[in-house]
């Protein structure tokens, strides 16, 4: 039978449990009340490298401004800018998903990448979302989803909020000055961790430090100041500053200092927001069929399900005349492997019938262009047929196999009745039969 100072100490014990739920209960709430936000936020990352933590040498300062958009259905577009910084030059990231594709434009590469997998979204570029940062608890960015975007959705998810609540562990005691919780973490950079939520800030409910705490103690700390906003739903409070320290790697620490400057919730976005402009982008990278795509007047759903892409072909010409000739060789061995893309488009694929219907100019121009790409096809073919022979002297015989099978089929689709390409597809047919041959 407990006590009576036992029986108090339980009641407060409770007490204080049920309360931290009904904190985090109520951010909860306070994040179901958005419909559409945008931000815009100033970054400023200090980075400390130290070969014994002791002696701080020369710090990097990074500066950074960051944009976001979303609206409570999932969709979202940010963009990360870094100013120029000792040998750096200055670089440009966007990313986002428009309902339907996720989307990654990669500035400094100048390469634009969508598909239907969220993997492209992914971007270690992309900078802390300060007003997702009271609820970071939630974060996707772990071991094994790096950089992985928390979205609205995930917070609103019930069944995540429910887990959350469930596992709630109070670990300051009754009557001290704030409420310190403790919830589940993860594992990030090798390193298990849990969350310690500090409720010192008013309104109650509002975090006001988050601790990541290993085993050895704390390797990341974000203190968060509110401002408040007054909507036609009521009041809401949202990050103005986000002051961080941590130790993203050995021998490595960072100070983040962000503010928002400006917030915008609920109101009307511009339309075709969640649409990032590709056009910019030197190449277009289609995540799902594993291709570089053209360029053109069409939606990024069209881009997607369009079938008259590059074809294989194509791409290894495209590479071998970049001097990327390894990635040539892996692109022309896709050749005896379908993967849904045609095996080429354009001159290659055109019958001299059809090339006589075309314009003069265009006849001419398709003309050159094929006999130009046949010359390469022939340079990437011997490439092939010397590494089957050569895999075929080491014992390696799949290898070896995979290459003249690859030549075989390049040579089977130029050998068509009525082609520019007819006999040029025959002497390759016959040089494979050779190699393979031993001759």
């Amino acid at each position: 039978m407990l006590s009576g100072l036992s029986a108090m100490m339980m009641t407060l014990l409770v007490a204080t449990d049920v309360d931290a739920k009904e904190r985090l209960q109520r951010l909860f709430d306070q994040y179901a009340r958005i419909q559409t936000l945008h931000f815009e936020a100033d970054y400023r990352s200090t980075f400390y490298f130290s070969a014994d933590h002791q002696k701080l040498e020369q710090p990097t300062v990074i500066a950074r401004t960051s944009s976001y958009w979303m609206v409570d259905g999932g969709l979202y577009r940010g963009r990360t800018e870094t100013a120029p910084y000792d040998e750096f030059p200055g670089s440009i990231y966007e990313f986002g998903f428009n309902g339907s594709i996720y989307q990654f434009l990669d500035g400094p590469a100048s390469i634009f990448n969508f598909g239907r997998a969220n993997e492209i979204a992914r971007n270690p570029a992309s900078l802390e979302n300060p007003i997702f940062t009271p609820v970071s608890f939630l974060s996707k960015d772990v071991d094994g989803c790096r950089a992985c975007v928390l979205t609205l959705p995930d917070i609103l998810n019930a069944q995540s909020q429910s887990a959350v609540l469930s596992a709630v562990k109070v670990i300051s005691a009754p009557g001290d000055a704030e409420l310190v919780i403790e919830l589940p973490g993860g594992i990030l950079l090798e390193r298990p961790f849990t969350f310690q939520l500090h409720f010192a800030a008013v309104p109650d409910y509002l975090p006001s430090r988050i601790v990541w705490m290993t085993a050895s103690g704390p390797f990341k700390t974000t203190d968060i100041e509110y401002q408040r906003f007054e909507l036609e739903s009521g009041e809401m409070y949202w990050p103005k500053k986000v002051h961080g320290l941590g130790t993203p790697g050995k021998d490595v620490s960072e100070e983040l200092m962000l503010e928002t400057r400006l917030v915008e919730i609920n109101k009307t976005l511009p339309e075709g927001i969640f649409d990032i402009d590709f056009f910019s982008a030197t190449s277009v990278w289609n995540y799902d069929t594993k291709s570089f795509v053209k360029q053109g007047p069409k939606s990024l759903d069209h881009q997607l399900t369009d079938t008259s892409g590059e074809g294989v072909l194509n791409q290894a010409v495209t590479l071998w005349d970049a001097n990327r000739q390894d990635e040539a060789v892996s692109e022309y061995l896709k050749v005896a492997v379908p993967d849904g893309r045609p095996w080429a488009t354009g001159g290659l694929a055109y019958s001299a019938a059809e090339l006589s219907k075309q314009s003069a100019n265009d006849e001419e121009k398709n003309y050159r262009e094929t006999m130009a790409m046949l010359r390469t096809i022939k340079q990437i073919t011997r490439k092939v047929l010397a590494l089957a022979k050569e895999h075929k002297a080491s014992g390696d015989t799949k290898v070896a196999e995979a290459c003249y099978a690859a030549a075989m089929e390049c040579g089977r689709l130029l050998d068509r009745p009525g082609t520019l390409t007819k006999l040029d597809g025959q002497a390759i047919l016959e040089k494979t039969r050779e190699e393979q041959a031993g001759q």
